[in-house]
């Protein structure tokens, strides 16, 4: 919902799902969209107690390791997919640094100012 607003107020998306609906050229108004994630948030509420509780005794059912392996190719392959060899890198570099506060004994939130420092900077 803050994206949303941020996108009404500024009129320019900052997440990657508000980039795709002005890049695809929908409807982004706060009359449509408002609603819309209401209803999309009921739907979840309503769905998640059914479909979660099967869906975690199936994911709980599966080897951990090859998961894991499984997921990481996925996205090493979807990286290569959209983004060719630079964006393999991009991901390497990304696993490498959010792995270092946890090295450090520090928490993640604070490489969100990778985040705000472009926001800020406009």
């Amino acid at each position: 919902m803050f994206a949303l607003f941020a996108l009404a107020g500024l009129g320019t998306p900052r997440t990657g799902a508000l980039v795709a609906l002005t890049e695809a050229e929908l409807p982004t108004g706060l009359g449509l969209a408002v609603p819309v994630t209401v209803v999309a948030g009921l739907c979840g509420a309503v769905l998640v107690p059914v479909v979660g509780d099967r869906a975690l005794a199936v994911v709980g059912r599966l080897d951990q390791r090859r998961l894991v392996a499984a997921v990481c190719a996925l996205l090493v392959v979807l990286s290569w997919a959209f983004a060719g060899v630079a964006g393999v890198v991009v991901l390497a570099v990304a696993g490498v640094v959010g792995h270092i506060p946890v090295r450090f004994g520090c928490r993640r939130v604070h490489l969100m100012c990778v985040l705000m420092g472009p926001l800020i900077l406009g």
